[in-house]
């Protein structure tokens, strides 16, 4: 039997990684110019202003005010970028690189990047990373020291994600974040899902598969044929439940007795990379 062609999208923070890699993309202290805050100040605002953005909001009631969550907290994100523009000023990839060996993988994504490698050899495979973090290069940079390590081939066609802006010919950065391309950044699962919409046009498969861990990978994980919850998903249980949505979670025994419709309006739960790969050997 054939395999069916997989177009596999996938989140970086908290979903192939363990946690979240910003505080290792956030220059260190030595880095940065002496008056500038520590980037724990930076997060501590960014604390506040989402908490104020949620008392404002209220509660979440149906998928339509969800999506308008969704939408809406770009406000908090655009703040926050333009309020670190300038604690990346002058710092450099290379600062950035010596810290990809304090990164923490997912359980099973070594065993995970073989399987792919595998279906990518075949032709049956093309996957690509839609992340809302600030340095598209970070992530290409660990993605590829990490299948070094693991003695495979790179399995990642492209990553779509922020980056931080370096002056001509140099590596040194001017301290702005950009989209990826020409794009507008990428901050809200919104802006996640019109990139996944995008990758798609242009690409030849039979099922899209959409893998992410957060609130910001909903929209996403509704929008793929297959929508993977990896990990526990506490806050993406949450907002569904608020949202009168549990019903589109399953766990990985009921989703098999669910018909392809069912399947494709159903987001199922992984709790690793091995249970993934597990559920995509069935594609």
């Amino acid at each position: 039997m054939t395999s069916r062609r997989l177009l596999l999208l996938l989140d970086w923070d908290g979903t192939i990684t363990q946690h979240d890699t910003l505080n290792l993309i956030a220059p260190a202290l030595n880095e940065v110019k002496s008056d500038s805050p520590d980037f724990s100040v930076y997060q501590d605002e960014y604390m506040r202003d989402y908490t104020e953005f949620k008392t404002m909001f209220g509660q979440i009631t149906n998928r339509e005010q969800m999506y308008d969550y969704l939408r809406s907290i770009r406000m908090v994100e655009e703040r926050s970028l333009n309020r670190i523009n300038c604690l990346f000023e002058g710092t450099n990839d290379a600062q950035r690189r010596s810290r990809i060996g304090k990164i923490c993988y997912r359980k099973g994504w070594a065993a995970m990047q073989y399987w792919m490698a595998q279906r990518v050899a075949s032709h049956t495979l093309a996957a690509y990373i839609v992340s809302v973090n600030w340095s598209r290069t970070f992530i290409s940079d660990a993605l590829k020291a990490c299948a070094e390590q693991n003695g495979v081939e790179q399995v990642i066609s492209y990553v779509y994600a922020n980056e931080l802006v370096t002056k001509p010919g140099s590596d040194e950065c001017t301290g702005l974040i950009q989209g990826p391309g020409q794009r507008e950044r990428i901050l809200t699962g919104p802006d996640k899902v019109k990139m996944c919409e995008a990758i798609a046009s242009k690409s030849a498969y039979d099922t899209s598969v959409y893998v992410g861990d957060s609130t910001t990978d909903i929209p996403c994980l509704l929008w793929a044929d297959m929508g993977i919850l990896i990990g526990s998903g506490d806050q993406v249980r949450d907002m569904l439940h608020q949202a009168g949505m549990d019903s589109v979670l399953h766990t990985i025994d009921s989703w098999k007795q669910l018909d392809v419709m069912q399947q494709r309006a159903s987001i199922v739960c992984a709790s690793d990379w091995y249970a993934v790969c597990d559920l995509l050997q069935l594609q």
